[in-house]
C-alpha cells in the first residue's frame, strides 16, 4: 500500500492525457473523498482515480460533472464500448500503481465518446448498474 501522496502522483501521470488532450482540470476533493483519489473534471464530463481495497487495486469511473455524479465503473464502460479489451484478473493481480497505467489506456483508447462529453451511453451503464444491483439483492 502507497501512501495517498504516491498514489496521486502515479494518477496524475498515468491520466495526464485527460488534462493535455480532453481539456480536463484536477478539481479539489472534498472532504468525504477518498484519500487515495484523483478528479478530473471538464464542462461536461468527471473521471475519477482512486485506490481500494485497502491498497490492492485502483479504480476508474466516470459521470456528469453537473448535476449527481453518476460514478460509473470503468468496467462498466469498457463492457459498452471495447467488450473484447475488459479486465482480467491477472490485471487485478497487478500492483495498484501498475493498474493506474493500464486503466488509463483503456479510458483513451476505448471510452472516448465520454471524455469528449457524449454521455448517450449513460442509460445503457444504467440498466448494468441496476441489473447488477437487482442481482446481488437476491443473495
Amino acid at each position: 500500500m502507497s501512501s495517498p501522496s504516491i498514489f496521486k502522483d502515479h494518477a496524475r501521470k498515468s491520466f495526464s492525457f485527460l488534462i493535455n488532450l480532453y481539456g480536463f482540470r484536477e478539481q479539489a476533493l472534498d472532504k468525504s473523498d477518498n484519500d487515495f483519489s484523483v478528479n478530473f473534471i471538464n464542462s461536461k464530463t468527471k473521471i475519477v482515480v482512486e485506490g481500494i481495497n485497502w491498497g490492492l487495486n485502483s479504480r476508474a469511473s466516470v459521470g456528469s460533472s453537473v448535476g449527481k455524479f453518476e460514478n460509473y465503473d470503468l468496467g462498466d464502460a469498457l463492457t459498452v464500448f471495447c467488450p473484447e479489451r475488459s479486465m482480467t484478473d491477472t490485471d487485478f493481480k497487478k500492483k495498484q500503481i501498475e493498474q493506474l497505467s493500464l486503466m488509463a489506456n483503456l479510458l483513451k483508447e476505448c471510452v472516448e465518446p465520454i471524455l469528449l462529453g457524449d454521455h448517450s451511453s449513460f442509460s445503457k451503464l444504467s440498466k448494468i448498474v441496476k441489473k447488477r444491483a437487482k442481482k446481488f439483492s437476491r443473495l
